[in-house]
């Protein structure tokens, strides 16, 4: 997406509209004396995005109908940082879901493979870093 150099001054000024950059995919690097001393850049994902995964059921001939607006659902609460659900607030969901629709979802077969990854590569948090 480019890279953008700004002084710590700049940085300091608005780092809300600089982190609103980074969020675009603007590599930042912050200078002092036109020497870097800082970059910033988005945090690089691991596993498929959802709409591979999407495609990958579609592609293995899968039944379950998924509407169009699913993917972004997925991805919106991924986002959604703030709101942690347990596993068992995602079945209990999940559950509610699947009477309010009539059908199960099948879930593409490498996504166990997806989350013990997830779960691989994790790094602890700390409380403090969510405030």
């Amino acid at each position: 997406m480019g890279t953008l150099r700004i002084t710590e001054a700049e940085l300091a000024r608005d780092i809300h509209a600089v982190l609103a950059k980074v969020r675009t995919g603007v590599e930042v690097i912050v200078e002092q004396d036109h020497r870097p001393v800082a970059t910033i850049r988005p945090p690089t994902r691991s596993g498929r995005p959802i709409s591979a995964c999407i495609a990958s059921a579609k592609a293995s001939g899968s039944k379950v109908t998924l509407d169009g607006g699913f993917g972004k659902d997925v991805e919106e609460g991924i986002r959604e940082r703030s709101q942690r659900r347990t596993v068992s607030e995602c079945l209990a969901l999940a559950e509610a879901h699947e009477k309010e629709a009539g059908q199960a979802p099948v879930l593409d077969p490498d996504l166990a493979a997806d989350v013990e990854e997830i779960v691989r590569n994790r790094k602890p948090s700390s409380p403090s870093a969510r405030d």
